[in-house]
């Protein structure tokens, strides 16, 4: 298998960031490039109707997360780009991945476990299960001791 392109979903938490730099050390040994993928979705409640949800803010701030993220990465590889979309964020790993032809998705799992993953599921598993390419899950970094 030749990874040229790996893909990096990112919550903006520690084990995305942890998933970046394991991204980053493998596209250079690879010479793959890297693109940083930022998922947002506007929160769902049962009175949307009588809500006005600032769309515009939630997707500035996510903007310029994303492109602080890509621009401390370029800093260390510099062929890494950011993509910022709006929606479900295993939907839109998945589909990014399956449209832009992505060789590998590095991403991190905050490693919930009993109820807390049952109740709200996990982003990491539905990407496993569904990605068209291979994928490496980082998970929190464990404590010593």
């Amino acid at each position: 298998m030749n990874i040229r392109h790996i893909l990096v979903p990112t919550d903006f938490g520690a084990s995305a960031a942890r998933a970046l730099e394991m991204a980053l050390d493998l596209a250079t040994k690879l010479d793959a490039s890297v693109t940083l993928l930022h998922a947002f979705m506007l929160p769902v409640t049962g009175y949307e109707q009588y809500l006005v949800w600032p769309f515009e803010e939630f997707e500035r701030q996510a903007r310029q997360a994303l492109d602080e993220e890509v621009v401390a990465a370029k800093a260390r590889f510099p062929r890494v780009d950011g993509v910022l979309v709006d929606g479900v964020p295993w939907e839109r790993i998945v589909d990014h991945a399956t449209v832009h032809g992505i060789d590998l998705v590095v991403m991190g799992t905050h490693g919930r476990k009993g109820l807390a993953h049952a109740l709200l599921g996990s982003v990491a598993d539905k990407v496993v299960r569904l990605a068209p390419c291979p994928v490496l899950t980082v998970g929190p970094e464990r404590k010593q001791g």
